[in-house]
């Protein structure tokens, strides 16, 4: 298959995804709370696309409306592809077709989920005790010995 052929199913499937939870009716059940494993959740959107882990941190960790994200983070139709993402999530999770995640599951999910991703990313580089010449240290002591009798 084409990269073409590839990316126009995706597009296709979304959408038949977006559509089938309108017609569901999402919004009529209510979210699932108990017994759900933050850890898994949180695993589950660290396997998610980077523009829709953005969707979510967006929305649960910075509070902002997905039409508010779409603008900040040039992503299109983002109110459809957030629901996608959170459809995507229940489904990973097992959960029933027309049961959603709560929102202070995805919250906290998403929370360590954030910081996971920023320890991983950031890469510390330890510390090292510098090398300095015998010259170079002659020449800080005479700065500290400068500003010690000056100031």
């Amino acid at each position: 298959m084409y990269s073409s052929d590839i990316r126009f199913l995706k597009s296709v499937f979304q959408q038949s995804m977006i559509e089938r939870s309108y017609a569901i009716g999402l919004n009529d059940v209510p979210p699932k709370d108990d017994s759900l494993d933050i850890n898994e959740l949180k695993d589950k959107i660290l396997l998610l696309p980077e523009y829709m882990q953005s969707l979510l941190f967006m929305k649960y960790i910075f509070g902002f409306d997905p039409n508010a994200a779409e603008g900040i983070l040039s992503i299109s139709d983002s109110k459809q592809k957030l629901r996608y993402a959170e459809m995507l999530l229940a489904y990973s999770l097992r959960l029933p077709d027309n049961q959603r995640i709560s929102k202070t599951s995805m919250k906290q999910a998403a929370g360590v989920a954030l910081g996971k991703l920023m320890l991983k990313n950031d890469i510390a580089v330890p510390a090292k005790n510098p090398n300095y010449s015998n010259k170079f240290r002659r020449r800080l002591k005479d700065i500290k010995a400068a500003q010690y009798y000056n100031g």
